[in-house]
């Protein structure tokens, strides 16, 4: 039966009016030679709603994307807590030791009012930042492999006008990364493994490969470049990994990882009308190994510690991956059925931000609730009755991919945000290929005319003792970037406590 298509790119673009703008908005990676191990460091201030204002931040080990072409010299996502996808072009001099980029640059399209937003180089004036007439050049020093800011400005999202937005980026140094990843000796006996984690009732699994080389054991690195292995050594039966280990640039995440010893829980707070939510409170130790218990018998490992993937070696990043108590086992593909889906969320188009978001949860588990490997997965999203079709030109999207925008993972979640109405149901089918057959789960419908949009009240008249924003992952976070869901935790003074989604404004 032909399935009429619904592209998701059609979806989302007219929300940012980018026909207006591609005459002057570089959103198209400039022709010219990719600089590959760029990374980013600079200071700055971004929004933090919970405080309603602008908070300082110390960016490092970000992923920079720099294209040069000649003379010219591009940046992509020159505000570092806000990317908008865009690039911005400067020049470098005759002498090959300056590059300058003229500003205000325009970098998108505001989905409230369809405004050109810009970055401007400023200047302190006082408390404030400003746009300095004839001074608005933002300057880079070449030095060997690094451009290094000297202009002694500030790079800030503004309007034409020199509004400032609320995010900002200075003393910014692009450097070659100088780290390189651990790679799988030709010698090492590779096996598919489960690596289960996290506490009882929210334990996760996930398909990684585990190698063997004498008493070198090697695992896959669950985050940072595909070729990276995390090393660890075997003796008395017991496996110890060194802490710090680098697992190189990670597309999807924008940052060079690490494999990092850390230490707390993750525990579960309840939504009203979403049921419970993930919610890690971790923090890195010093710790200068993690200790895995090996047992000979089955191959299998496990350890009672936490370690997480960061982005960034020295301090938790804002983003980043937890694996509390995570045992190692030997998989055996075979033939199942996967467990149906579950549309979890579902926000209707808003007008003030030109795009809506609904999230599903797809089980990588069969109907007995066994293991089932993600990678041999792929899904159906229907809305009304046009099925989806990603960025990537796929109806039969894989279970893993992300554009980091559109389509976002974390988990089993996968978060979707879209700019045409639904009108009347969400539908989603997923499928597993392994054991050589293809076998899938029921279409799973959900009527959003009848959708409930409450998402939790607080309290009137109940005194609050703190208010904390957690992204759809469960990572708290103080920076919540505009048209992007969070929930919300607002604990009173009584000890009770509220949870609610929202969409940041």
């Amino acid at each position: 039966m032909k399935k009429d298509v619904i592209l998701l790119w059609a979806i989302i673009m007219p929300m940012i009016s980018w026909a207006q703008a591609r005459s002057t908005i570089l959103s198209e990676q400039p022709e010219g030679t990719v600089l590959t191990d760029r990374v980013w460091s600079s200071d700055g201030y971004a929004v933090d709603e919970a405080q309603a204002r602008m908070v300082p931040f110390k960016e490092k080990d970000r992923v920079a994307q720099v294209v040069t072409n000649g003379k010219k010299v591009y940046i992509k996502n020159a505000i570092s807590h806000y990317p908008t996808g865009a690039w911005i072009e400067g020049e470098m001099n005759e002498e090959g030791t300056e590059v300058t980029f003229k500003t205000p640059q325009p970098v998108m399209i505001n989905p409230a009012d369809t405004s050109i937003v810009y970055v401007t180089r400023q200047v302190r004036k006082g408390t404030s930042l400003a746009t300095e007439t004839g001074n608005t050049d933002l300057r880079f020093a070449v030095r060997n492999d690094s451009l290094i800011q000297t202009d002694g400005g500030y790079l800030s999202l503004t309007n034409l006008a020199g509004g400032l937005y609320g995010y900002v980026d200075y003393n910014i140094v692009i450097g070659k990364q100088q780290q390189t990843i651990t790679t799988l000796p030709a010698s090492a006996i590779v096996y598919d493994y489960t690596m289960d984690y996290g506490e009882d009732e929210g334990r996760k699994s996930q398909a990684i490969k585990v190698g063997f080389d004498g008493n070198d054991v090697y695992i896959k690195s669950p985050a940072g470049d595909p070729n990276a292995w995390l090393k660890g050594s075997l003796n008395d039966n017991k496996i110890v990994f060194a802490n710090s280990q680098y697992a190189g640039a990670d597309a999807s995440m924008g940052y060079y990882m690490y494999f990092k010893a850390a230490r707390g829980k993750i525990e579960y707070i309840d939504i009203p009308g979403f049921g419970t939510f993930p919610v890690s409170t971790i923090e890195l130790t010093n710790d200068e190994s993690v200790v895995f218990d090996y047992n000979p018998a089955d191959k299998s490992f496990m350890t009672d510690a936490t370690f997480v993937m960061n982005c960034g070696k020295d301090e938790l990043g804002s983003n980043y991956l937890p694996y509390q108590s995570a045992s190692f086992t030997t998989f055996t593909e075979i033939a199942a059925t996967p467990a149906d889906p579950v549309i979890t969320a579902y926000i209707p188009l808003m007008a003030e931000f030109g795009k809506g978001i609904f999230s599903i949860d797809i089980p990588n588990s069969d109907t007995e609730g066994n293991f089932i490997n993600q990678e041999k997965m792929y899904y159906n999203v229907y809305m009304d009755d046009k099925i989806l079709q990603s960025p990537a030109g796929e109806v039969d999207i894989p279970y893993l991919y992300t554009d980091n925008q559109y389509i976002r993972v974390g988990g089993i979640a996968h978060t979707f945000y879209y700019s045409q109405p639904i009108t009347d149901r969400i539908g989603v089918q997923s499928f597993y290929t392994g054991g050589g057959e293809v076998h899938s789960s029921n279409i799973v419908w959900y009527d959003v005319k009848e959708a409930n949009n409450v998402k939790g009240v607080e309290e009137a008249g109940k005194e609050i003792a703190e208010v904390s924003y957690f992204d759809l992952s469960g990572r708290r976070t103080d920076t919540l970037v505009p048209g992007t869901m969070y929930v919300k935790q607002t604990r009173y003074k009584d000890g009770t406590k509220d949870c609610r989604k929202f969409v940041s404004k």
